[in-house]
């Protein structure tokens, strides 16, 4: 198990399509490198998807606290630069409204369903071995040196 969280419990592989998911949808709406993605959701397994699915779409999170008072919020959001914040409906309430910056409800039945649409493979996945390795199998030897003439 990756994620143990009171009765949710996410494996590796669960954990990894999920973010994988996430990463992809947060790409599609324009996150990318360099990008500051506010994340403004409560302690449990959905809170380390999206941490994980942010740095996966190779952007940096600003982990907000919905407590703090909105002008506090409000200024982190301008002073990182973020555009998009990831949090429930229960918490963009308490988040301050900005023309610049797009919430992300993943808990929004649309969210969901876009999510659920996109594969849970890693973007660009390929191979790196012609060969399987199992426990038994040691890597290939580096080529040796050509002399030279």
């Amino acid at each position: 198990m990756a994620l143990v969280c009171e009765d949710e419990e996410l494996t590796y592989a669960e954990l990894d399509a999920e973010a994988n998911r996430l990463a992809r949808l947060l790409v599609t709406r324009g996150v990318g490198s360099e990008d500051v993605v506010a994340v403004a959701l409560p302690r449990s397994p959905q809170l380390v998807v999206a941490l994980l699915a942010v740095m996966k779409a190779g952007a940096a999170y600003l982990p907000l606290d919905a407590d703090h008072p909105q002008d506090r919020i409000a200024y982190m959001l301008s002073d990182a630069g973020a555009r998009t914040v990831l949090t429930v409906r229960d918490l963009a309430g308490q988040l301050p409204q900005s023309p610049d910056v797009t919430p992300v409800l993943l808990d929004d039945p649309a969210t969901a369903e876009a999510r659920a649409a996109l594969p849970g493979t890693a973007r660009g996945c390929r191979s790196r071995s012609t060969r399987p390795r199992t426990s038994s199998t040691p890597p290939a030897p580096p080529a040796a040196p050509r002399a030279s003439s």
